[in-house]
């Protein structure tokens, strides 16, 4: 009778044995999960501390390309004031007419240096993109949905449309 026994003998101590991988699984990936979370967390953390970093050098630089277009603008303001004065000095519209002449030069260079252009819109087709149409206009000379006249140039940098040209378009 000693063989019913130990297979019970056997049977009670194989159960013991699978509970406890089960429960070594268990806090193994307990801890897994606890790992990951603790990861995630660290991961959002740094990911905030990323974003933050790059908002202020952003802004640091924004300030230091702002200061160096206005260091810029500083000789144009001061021919402005010149003509200014000039103007209620001197009665020579010639003189005045060369000088602001001058300034727009002068204003145009600054702007082409930094990049930005003026867009070609007289006689070109409409585009949306480029052109805001105030006006439609019959024109028989024109072909439909063409730029007949420039009433405001538009200006764009890297491709990038700063203003769209106001214009009127045959139609």
């Amino acid at each position: 009778m000693s063989a019913p026994d130990e297979t019970a003998n056997a049977d009670d101590s194989t159960t013991p044995t699978e509970t406890q991988p089960n429960d070594v699984i268990i806090a193994d990936l307990e801890q897994q999960v606890a790992d990951a979370n603790e990861a995630r967390l660290r991961a959002l953390a740094e990911f905030q501390n990323y974003r933050r970093r790059t908002d202020e050098e952003r802004e640091s630089l924004k300030g230091f390309l702002l200061t160096g277009v206005m260091e810029s603008l500083l000789p144009i303001v001061d021919n402005f004031g010149r003509a200014v004065e000039s103007m209620n000095a001197s009665s020579d519209i010639d003189k005045l007419r060369d000088g602001i002449s001058g300034i727009h030069r002068q204003l145009a260079t600054l702007l082409e240096k930094n990049g930005v252009e003026q867009i070609e819109a007289d006689g070109a087709a409409f585009d949306p993109n480029l052109h805001n149409a105030v006006m439609r206009v019959e024109d028989s000379a024109a072909p439909a949905d063409t730029v007949v006249e420039v009433l405001q140039p538009g200006y764009r940098i890297g491709g990038r449309v700063l203003r769209p040209a106001l214009v009127k378009v045959s139609g």
